[in-house]
């Protein structure tokens, strides 16, 4: 910058601060600056230059100066003016004129930069803000309100100086004043609207509206235009290298760059997404390689960008690093209540998803909609994670379908596993997704494969280096060669390893910056030791602070990487004013940066420049100070989140744990688990009651004991809902036993869990003394819930040991308590397994009564999973009635609905169902093909009985292909399957499809004998009977009616032990009877 331009520029920011400063001061500073500035070589009277241009007027204000005084129209004009005049000044912008009630400035008469238009667009913003502050005074005291218009346009203009040199007098025409005015004109009261060539230069910081084309007289083509709504959330990225102002280029990562906009040109021409995560040592330069490439990005696409960035503190929150995604991208502020946030997450929604469905989403991410009745009513069942995750993913995949989405992810190591498990899920669909994610090796020790293409990120070359320190040391006359290089060898590639060594060197003086040009201290250089370590680096820094500046940095190291004034003025004993000054200060070092907004109203904002400086300080803070720090901000989240604890519940117990307040903790924790099992959030569940747990005092007191109870309960019935049988049951063994001997009503849950468990094993027996015990418990305690669950294990076990009689009532009674209760989805629950009773029973139309009803509730609670399950029972009964075509559209629809949900169990049920309306219909492989694919996930599950059920219908279609042998295998398989776990409609259907083949080999006798068993026991049913009826018809056309009857009878009196015994262990039958 000249002279003349510094000069220029100093007399404009006075300008700025005459409100504040008073004419006397700011005249007298400006009067010397003026002399200054004419003593300089004369300007060019006119001159050329690129420019933006800002107009603005108010809407209707002629005819309301008519009915007001002379004076009072002064008065508001000067308001209003005043408010204009310091916003453009803070942004380096110069009035060019006020007329009348309008207002005219040009941005970029200094030396122009990039963000020139970036600089008007926000002076526009500022004074609409502070337009409504004024508006507040004028309605208070003259019952009158302004409203303003904007237009903005950048283009070349010529520049006519008019006065002496230092004067701010000037005129600027051109086209482009022109259209600025025109956009002023066409803008809606309130409204920013600005050109296609302004757009270009903000779209990334700005949201901006694509409004209809503008017809502009004299223009040849319509004009391209954009309303402007708001500036974008709390910037995300880091503003610069912190030395001193400096933004060095990006180096020695061309090759990474190149690959990174490949990798986006492959995303967007394939429509298939990409998940690519840069690990690299902290500092080595991933966030700059992201920063670098999102500018490239914005500058040359149009596509939807979301940012979020995970910390060490909410590791162990559910879905913590989605929420923060959600609410940089929607603005959601901590300081937020209940309905503001509410409002803000169903807007950023709106036009994606239904209303129910958004708020399931938000709670899932942590935002508290537990109130809402579409929420509350579904919370703690089993499909809720499933169906709000599945729902997530369409809305990212609906965005797709418009324009590119990317998603940049910093410090993914310390991402959640829940959203690191949603995150692989967008790989399995289309669309023109991508992610970026930066990530510390670590991630990949915590999970090898951690869901996407790893590129490791290497410390930069000594080249490379060397080139680093020459930009960031670009103001220092005549570098020595021999500086670079030793600021490379010491880096050792880490480039902020380097700049903070450049920080440190200016902290002690070897570096003098100066106003223009540096200089280097060459003797205090040469005698000068470099810590061999960037921690020890980071340290000597902290050390070479300031005795007050150094123990403001360790307090705000306890509150976090990102923290508040507030909270800082709390850890000091009620520090004022001093904070402030204390953190411009740390400002001004480049060891913290301000943000420009903050996620809790009215405090101020900042962050640690960097991760590793956060985590030096926090080791440098004495014990005994950090735990009642750490005391002091639990307290401090307790109040700030006020109603909206839910998604901080593991933060505050983490900072009570390290207080030492171990009974606050736990409790905390056990907030935090329950919340994170109710949205299907089992990593995170069972490390919140394990800290629990942890916590708690060795075995002693009953108090501690009766917690100790119900958190090994909770554990249990976590991991029974992950699927993973042996840790339930261990947790739950271990509950019982206290309850038992505490006499504790959770001894009831844990052995409906424990039932629950045995069910899915096919340990029915254990299945129904279990649920018994639990039944008589829940009694004992007149726990309806326990006891509708009780009832319901035992009404399961019951259908799958083929009583249905039995069964029937036991969900009966279920369902009676679940209606007292009002639980809706325990309701339908009740009347799905009804209907498979009624089916296995006959009674077709009651089924179909269960059926429907079921489905009126799961669609008023909007379980999407529960539909399917109906939709695949609908079908069932069409196939009993024989419309296997009918039954098909409902198995393919109940199929498209678990895809898309992500229900395995539901994928599989389908696919087995399909199968069977396959078999019925004579499409024998398709049959094969189908049920196939759908044992492989029963098998994954470790679900036995539908196993057997699956290896009977490949039997029944391998026997409907002609392939006997392998029929005989899938039957004897399934056979001993069911046998196992004492399942006995399978078994008696496999003894039916045996008889078949027996028959089809001239052994008709004993495939009589068989048919009479299979259709006598009590257990049998109806796809028992239909097995047997093609083996009923051949046997009638080979044997005489006397015949069959007696081995009919005869078959009627076997033992079914040991018939399966002889089936299991015998050689394969061959020869004629």
């Amino acid at each position: 910058m000249s002279e003349r331009e510094a000069l220029e520029k100093a007399i404009a920011a006075l300008e700025a601060q005459r409100s504040t400063l008073g004419d006397a001061v700011v005249e007298t500073a400006i009067a010397a600056l003026r002399r200054q500035l004419a003593a300089l070589p004369s300007r060019p009277s006119e001159e050329r230059r690129q420019v933006t241009i800002l107009f603005a007027d108010l809407v209707g204000f002629t005819p309301l100066a008519e009915r007001m005084d002379p004076e009072e129209v002064h008065e508001v004009l000067e308001a209003y003016f005043g408010l204009w005049k310091a916003a453009i000044g803070r942004h380096e912008g110069m009035v060019e004129k006020f007329i009348g009630d309008a207002v005219v400035a040009v941005f970029g008469l200094y030396p122009a930069h990039e963000d020139v238009p970036l600089e008007a667009v926000s002076a526009a913003l500022e004074a609409r803000k502070e337009l409504e502050e004024l508006n507040r005074q004028l309605e208070g005291r003259r019952g009158l309100r302004l409203a303003m218009r904007v237009g903005i346009h950048s283009g070349p203009v010529l520049v006519r100086y008019e006065g002496p040199p230092g004067e701010a007098a000037f005129t600027v025409t051109g086209d482009a004043v022109n259209l600025a005015a025109r956009l002023e004109q066409s803008a809606p009261p309130g409204g920013i609207l600005i050109s296609h060539a302004v757009f270009q230069q903000v779209r990334g910081y700005f949201e901006a509206a694509p409004q209809g084309p503008l017809q502009v007289r004299g223009k040849a083509r319509p004009v391209r235009v954009y309303l402007v709504q708001g500036r974008r959330p709390a910037a995300f990225w880091p503003a610069g290298r912190g030395l001193e102002g400096l933004e060095t280029p990006m180096v020695g990562r061309e090759r990474e760059f190149a690959a990174l906009r490949e990798a986006f040109g492959a995303v967007r021409t394939d429509a298939q997404p990409r998940i690519i995560i840069l690990v690299g040592e902290a500092g080595v330069g991933k966030t700059r390689l992201l920063r670098e490439f999102e500018r490239w990005l914005l500058r040359n696409f149009t596509c939807t960008v979301f940012r979020a960035r995970a910390a060490s503190e909410t590791e162990f929150i559910p879905y913590g690093l989605l929420r923060d995604l959600f609410s940089r991208q929607w603005d959601i502020l901590e300081s937020d209540d209940a309905a503001r946030v509410r409002e803000k997450f169903l807007r950023g929604m709106q036009g994606f998803l239904p209303e129910e469905q958004a708020l399931r989403v938000g709670h899932l991410l942590g935002f508290d909609f537990s109130a809402d009745p579409a929420v509350r009513s579904f919370l703690g069942h089993p499909s809720f994670q499933s169906l709000a995750l599945a729902d997530l993913v369409r809305y990212v995949r609906s965005l797709a379908a418009r324009s590119p989405v990317v998603l940049f992810l910093e410090d993914l190591h310390w991402a959640d596993n829940s959203s690191l498990e949603l995150l692989s899920r967008l790989r399995e669909g289309p669309g023109p997704i991508l992610v970026l994610a930066s990530a510390r090796p670590d991630l990949l020790a915590r999970r090898p494969d951690p869901g996407g293409e790893v590129w490791a990120l290497p410390p930069l070359s000594p080249d490379s280096c060397r080139a680093l320190a020459g930009k960031i040391l670009r103001r220092v006359e005549a570098l020595p060669e021999e500086v670079p290089a030793r600021l490379a060898g010491w880096s050792g590639g880490n480039p902020y390893f380097l700049e903070e060594l450049v920080g440190m060197l200016i902290e002690e003086g070897v570096v003098v910056p100066g106003k223009g040009r540096w200089r280097i201290r060459s003797q205090d250089w040469e005698t000068l030791r470099v810590p061999p370590t960037l921690t020890a680096l980071l340290q000597a820094r902290l050390d070479a602070l300031p005795a007050e500046e150094k123990v403001l940095l360790q307090r705000a190291s306890v509150v976090g990487r990102d923290f508040w004034d507030e909270a800082l003025r709390l850890l000091g004993d009620g520090e004022g004013g001093e904070v402030e000054a204390l953190l411009e200060g740390l400002v001004a070092r480049g060891m913290v940066l301000k943000k420009e907004r903050s996620a809790l109203e009215g405090t101020r904002e900042y962050a640690f420049r960097h991760v590793l400086l956060r985590e030096v300080c926090y080791e440098t803070v004495l014990l005994r100070e950090r735990r009642e720090y750490h005391r002091r901000m639990a307290g401090w989240l307790e109040e700030r989140v006020g109603g909206r604890r839910r998604g901080y519940a593991g933060l505050i117990g983490e900072h009570y744990a390290r207080a030492g307040e171990g009974e606050r903790a736990v409790f905390w924790f056990q907030q935090a688990g329950e919340a994170a099992l109710q949205t299907s959030a089992f990593p995170e569940a069972v490390s919140a009651f394990e800290r629990a747990l942890a916590l708690l005092p060795a075995p002693g007191e009953a108090g501690d004991r009766e917690r100790r109870a119900v958190l090994s309960v909770r554990l249990g019935v976590v991991y029974e809902r992950w699927g993973k049988y042996g840790e339930a049951e261990e947790w739950l063994r271990r509950g019982l036993a206290l309850a038992r001997e505490l006499g504790l009503g959770v001894e009831a849950e844990a052995l409906c869990e424990l039932g629950q468990i045995a069910i899915r094993r096919g340990n029915y027996e254990e299945a129904c003394s279990l649920s018994a015990e639990a039944l008589a418990l829940a009694r004992q305690f007149n726990d309806r819930h326990a006891m509708a669950m009780a009832f319901r294990r035992l009404g399961t076990a019951a259908y799958y040991q083929g009583d249905f009689p039995l069964a029937r009532r036991h969900l009966e009674a279920s369902l009676t308590l679940e209606e007292r209760g009002g639980n809706l989805w325990g309701m339908a629950v009740c009347l799905n397994n009804l209907g498979l009773v009624h089916i296995a029973q006959g009674d077709d139309a009651s089924a179909f009564r269960c059926y429907e009803r079921s489905l009126e509730l799961l669609r008023k609670i909007g379980d999407r999973r529960g539909i399917a399950t109906c939709l695949n029972n609908l079908g069932d009964i069409a196939v009993h009635q024989g419309d296997y075509r009918l039954a098909r559209g409902y198995y393919e629809e109940a199929l498209g609905i678990s895809r898309d949900i992500g229900d395995r169990p539901g994928i599989a049920f389908s696919l087995l169902n399909l199968g069977w309306s396959a078999l019925r219909l004579g499409e024998y492989s398709r049959a094969v093909s189908l049920t196939e694919e759908g044992l492989a996930l029963f098998r994954e599950m470790g679900s036995r009985q539908e196993v057997a059920t699956c290896l009977n219908n490949l039997g029944h279609a391998a026997s409907g292909l002609g392939r006997r042998e392998e029929a005989r295998g899938y039957y004897r398989e399934a056979l001993a399957e069911a046998h196992a776990i004492q399942n006995q409609p399978n078994v008696l259907e496999a003894v039916a499809g045996l008889a078949g083949l027996l028959a089809g080999e001239g052994r008709c006798r004993r495939a009589a004998e068989l048919v009479g068993l299979a259709l006598s026991h009590p257990a049998s049913y109806r796809d028992v009977a239909r097995a047997a009826e093609p083996v009923l018809a051949l046997l009638r056309e080979r044997l005489s009616a006397e015949a069959l009857e007696a081995a009919l009878e005869k078959g009627r009196l076997l033992d079914l032990e040991e018939t399966v015994r002889e089936l299991l262990s015998g050689p394969a039958p061959g020869g004629r009877d």
